[in-house]
């Protein structure tokens, strides 16, 4: 965790998607504001439009990123599998089934989106203590998509291809709505849970400013879309407090991580908010930025947003797992751990006193959840139209 791994490598591949972060920003602030039922469909092909639909139906309503990536994997998953059942070519993630001959594929996406979407946001899944925009967003979930839906389907020529699609759409929703019935997820939106707890000590997570409550834990529990189990790829534990590494890391942050550090530099301010910036919004972007610029067609569109989000959920989910096992502490409680009061978290919690809510020492708010102990710097290539890259979406694993 040394400043060498700031390199000029990671700051030039930052630099050169920093217009991706600013877009994907710009999308994030208006995340509270519902789609106009007059409003044109998004841009790209049909599961891009739905996969941007998704993504503002998400965000918006308020869900933490490894929550998002949860639903976000519910939705791509069925417009994958509808789409795999009327093209071919790829294997479905859930039960493989075969679509009328001429079926219509945009019609199946249109139904598969707005089925899943609509079934897992009904108003009972919004949470009132969420900000006021953001419940009255979710709230009005239903009726936007229905809007968004009547529009998309207007757009397909009436006949038995489009009723076949979107037969074929429906079914895909179903399947994938069983398949993860009982998985695990918790309503309402961003609702908190139990989980083990520590004594308090050095070393030990303590809620941080704005000491809200920890973030969604139960995502850590929740049944892999892919994995085996929530501990396959659990990294290491935390460095030892007495050890170089922690020491050195220690100081490296105090150092780097001040909202006015005089040691870092503007690039590696841009990559610290860039890696701030909405994950859900970061990748999907992406996604379909991929898709546009190489004019990929439903199936491989629907393909990568499939592995976007479905790997996404499950790095999630494996993620908070490994932050709620160890309970590491955040950096902003190990800085200055003298300034410490009785919080009420667990049986005798400690919490951190700073000026105002703590936000003004540095440089991004800690989230409300354990540090993470060490995530590997390994990740699956997927490559498009090469040949040499994954062919298959992973298929789910039966119990």
């Amino acid at each position: 965790m040394s400043s060498a791994l700031i390199s000029t490598r990671i700051l030039a591949r930052v630099l050169r998607v920093v217009t991706i972060a600013v877009v994907a920003l710009a999308v994030a602030a208006s995340a509270g504001t519902p789609r106009n039922a007059a409003a044109a469909l998004p841009p790209g092909n049909t599961v891009a439009q739905w996969n941007q639909i998704a993504e503002d139906t998400v965000v918006g309503s308020g869900t933490f990123q490894t929550e998002a990536f949860i639903y976000m994997a519910y939705v791509s998953a069925a417009v994958y599998d509808a789409v795999v059942a009327i093209e071919g070519g790829y294997t479905p993630y859930g039960p493989a089934r075969s679509g009328p001959a001429g079926a219509s594929v945009d019609a199946a996406v249109v139904e598969a989106a707005y089925r899943t979407l609509w079934a897992y946001f009904p108003p009972s899944s919004c949470n009132p203590a969420l900000p006021p925009a953001v419940y009255a967003f979710c709230l009005g979930v239903r009726p936007s998509l229905d809007a968004s839906y009547a529009e998309a389907l207007s757009a397909i020529p009436p006949g038995q291809a489009k009723t076949d699609g979107q037969a074929v759409g429906l079914q895909a929703a179903n399947d994938i709505i069983a398949l993860r019935s009982g998985d695990g997820r918790m309503t309402p939106i961003g609702v908190t849970s139990p989980f083990p707890t520590l004594l308090p000590g050095a070393g030990v997570w303590r809620l941080t400013p704005p000491f809200a409550a920890p973030q969604v834990p139960w995502v850590g529990e929740v049944r892999r879309f892919v994995l085996q189990s929530p501990d396959q790829f659990l990294p290491d534990p935390p460095p030892s407090l007495q050890s170089d590494e922690w020491v050195e890391a220690f100081n490296e942050i105090k150092a780097y991580g001040a909202a006015t550090s005089s040691v870092r530099s503007a690039g590696q301010t841009a990559i610290a908010r860039f890696w701030s910036a909405n994950v859900i919004r970061q990748y999907n972007r992406v996604g379909r930025d991929i898709a546009d610029a190489r004019g990929l067609g439903l199936p491989e569109t629907a393909r990568l947003a499939a592995m976007v989000n479905v790997v996404g959920a499950d790095m999630g989910m494996s993620v908070l797992h490994a932050k709620y096992h160890y309970l590491f502490w955040r950096p902003v409680t190990a800085i200055d751990p003298s300034a410490v009061i009785a919080d009420g978290f667990g049986c005798t919690g400690l919490r951190r006193r700073e000026p105002g809510d703590g936000r003004a020492n540095r440089l991004a708010a800690a989230p409300d959840h354990a540090q993470p102990p060490g995530i590997p710097r390994r990740a699956r290539r997927v490559h498009l139209g090469d040949g040499r890259g994954v062919q298959h979406l992973p298929r789910h694993q039966p119990d």
